[in-house]
């Protein structure tokens, strides 16, 4: 649930960061019932490039809730295909500019069953057969990322041979 100033400060990001291609925000984490779990979370360091995608040891993102993107992430590259399309547009981001994220929360975020957290990651049961399911759906979903990455990088032939060289070794 958005906060009714939400586009106007994310908006005021792109014009504060002319090189942002993404910009999002910290969220406030809330239960089915909309009590508060956690307050500012999902906040991103930033702001994020590729020389921070390559060494932070750990994939990071913004929240596809909280982002707002400029065109050029959509029009005139390859269609999103994929289930996380936040982690594609992070990394298509990264191909242009920088990656912002406001340290206030914008929205809330409703914590349910329907989350990628819950499909994706989820656990069920210590079993080795639930730990290998979990772990496939964590493959394929990286191979989606990359897959998309790797189009992006074929429909650019105009990135900067430092840009390009980043992007590969990502």
């Amino acid at each position: 649930v958005s906060y009714p100033d939400r586009v106007a400060k994310l908006l005021a990001a792109f014009e504060a960061h002319p090189d942002a291609y993404a910009v999002g925000s910290a969220v406030n984490e809330v239960d089915d019932s909309d009590r508060l779990l956690r307050r500012e979370a999902w906040y991103l360091d930033s702001p994020m490039n590729q020389h921070k995608l390559l060494h932070e040891g750990k994939f990071v993102t913004l929240l596809g809730a909280s982002m707002a993107v400029r065109r050029e992430l959509i029009h005139g590259l390859p269609q999103l295909v994929g289930l996380v399309e936040d982690n594609m547009l992070t990394l298509r981001a990264s191909l242009f500019g920088q990656v912002y994220c406001l340290r206030e929360p914008l929205l809330n975020y409703r914590r349910h069953a329907g989350n990628l957290g819950q499909t994706v990651f989820v656990r069920k049961g210590p079993s080795r057969s639930a730990r290998r399911q979990r772990y496939e759906r964590t493959i394929r979903m990286y191979r989606e990322i990359a897959d998309d990455h790797e189009r992006c990088l074929r429909a650019l032939p105009q990135l900067t041979p430092e840009r390009r060289e980043l992007a590969e070794q990502i």
